[in-house]
């Protein structure tokens, strides 16, 4: 794979929470540049088209879900930090896709602030929606149900996240209990090898 929709200029540059979610309004094709930190009042919201955001070495945080795909594509790429949840304890998620809607994440970091909770799950899928995850760095919130990526259990049969590569803490994505004993959401092709703490998924 190579990391995708990287250009050299961005049609739509969000330096507030306001210019982020006035730039997504209308559901429309975007490649969006994050300029600034940002902390949001609200989940940033992708309701169709086909969106890529760089997140240009920023950190994102926010009190509930940070991205809510319901439709369309987002494609996320580049360094930076996306916290959700930071101070709730309602299973809040850094990103949840659903209804129809396909993720592509190429980069970041991603955390769950709160540490309590009865599930944590940090990478969320439901529906008909798909997560492809090609990079980044995917922390555990510590819970005692902490699932760093989760499928809805009423749409396993539709929902769906492949992994091709990333760093998960304390998290095996090749064999963990998010749809019950050794699920394993690794791509055929990959596999995922653990160094202390952490799993890192690299190709055969």
């Amino acid at each position: 794979w190579v990391e995708a929709g990287v250009v050299d200029v961005y049609n739509v540059t969000a330096s507030t929470e306001e210019e982020l979610i006035a730039a997504l309004r209308d559901g429309t094709d975007k490649n969006i540049a994050i300029t600034s930190d940002l902390t949001l009042t609200e989940p940033i919201k992708v309701t169709g088209g086909d969106v890529i955001i760089n997140l240009g070495g920023h950190k994102i945080n926010t009190n509930v879900d940070g991205f809510e795909v319901a439709d369309g594509t987002l494609t996320i790429n580049g360094e930076g930090e996306i916290t959700a949840a930071a101070d709730n304890g309602t299973p809040y998620c850094a990103v949840w896709a659903y209804g129809d809607a396909v993720v592509n994440i190429y980069g970041g970091t991603y955390r769950i602030g709160y540490p309590g909770g009865d599930y944590n799950d940090l990478i969320y899928a439901k529906e008909n929606a798909i997560i492809n995850i090609y990079a980044g760095k995917f922390y555990n919130s510590g819970s005692e149900n902490s699932f760093v990526l989760n499928v809805n259990d009423a749409n396993r049969a539709t929902a769906k996240i492949n992994v091709y590569g990333g760093e998960y803490e304390k998290f095996d994505p090749a064999n963990n209990n998010s749809e019950g004993a050794g699920t394993n959401f690794v791509a055929p092709g990959y596999k995922s090898v653990q160094n202390g703490d952490w799993y890192k998924v690299y190709a055969l």
